[in-house]
């Protein structure tokens, strides 16, 4: 679990404690960040380049170096590098005067975020904290939508069960500036198929692998949710591949 809040120049700001007490906080200029002490699933990596502060929340598999050209290119104004972090993970880029937050692109790191009574915006991994920070109440047309139209993820993906607490869209980023204003814009911009099956199967299996194996050397114990079908076998055999011992399914 995450919390992320913009903060002022002057002001000494601590954790939500109602939210959760038992946080370690991090420092990336105007943005201050609280995680769990355990650290978020798969870890959060640090990258400063002039200019530039990179957080990362969760499984990367770009080494120190490719994330610091990732770096340097969004300090030049490329936000569209960020879509190259790639993996499983939550980036944070902070500037000077702006930052840009993007979530994983299949929708399994979602961002929340909200604003408080004071003008200062929040962020987090799980919507119930945001809401017990600023107060908020059920959102029952968001929830009714989500009940009626399960599968229109396009007409409820951007927001919560909670009133004022709102989602990013995966693929998308969020532009924080440091007078208060914020925007959402595209980061992933998914390309026409033109690979051919063959060479599409490589690419998966590679990054399939790359996935599991990440997965595996960062816990200190693995296990897989074994149903007996394709896709639960295949991450079963790649683990018990990595892991040094026995893996449960």
């Amino acid at each position: 679990m995450w919390l992320a809040e913009t903060v002022g120049r002057d002001a000494l700001h601590v954790p939500p404690a109602r939210a959760c007490p038992d946080l370690t906080a991090v420092a990336a200029d105007w943005i201050r960040l609280w995680h769990t002490r355990s650290g978020p699933p798969g870890g959060l990596r640090k990258v400063d380049v002039p200019g530039c502060r990179l957080l990362v929340l969760g499984y990367c598999p770009a080494d120190d170096r490719e994330l610091t050209t990732i770096g340097e290119q969004v300090a030049r104004g490329g936000d569209s590098a960020l879509a190259s972090v790639g993996g499983s993970s939550v980036v944070i880029a902070v500037r000077r005067d702006d930052a840009v937050i993007v979530g994983d692109l299949a929708g399994q790191r979602t961002v929340f975020y909200t604003r408080t009574p004071n003008g200062r915006t929040v962020l987090g991994s799980h919507c119930s904290h945001l809401a017990r920070t600023v107060s908020t109440g059920v959102d029952k047309g968001w929830l009714a939508t989500r009940l009626i139209l399960p599968r229109a993820s396009d007409v409820w993906a951007e927001g919560s069960p909670w009133t004022g607490v709102q989602a990013l869209r995966p693929g998308w980023g969020l532009r924080l500036r440091r007078t208060g204003a914020s925007s959402v814009h595209q980061v992933h911009t998914l390309p026409t198929p033109e690979t051919e099956q063959g060479d599409a199967a490589v690419v998966l299996r590679t990054a399939l692998r790359q996935a599991v194996e990440l997965r595996v050397r960062t816990a200190q114990v693995s296990s897989v949710d074994l149903s007996g079908g394709l896709d639960s076998s295949t991450v079963a055999t790649l683990a018990a591949k990595t892991a040094p011992g026995r893996v449960p399914a």
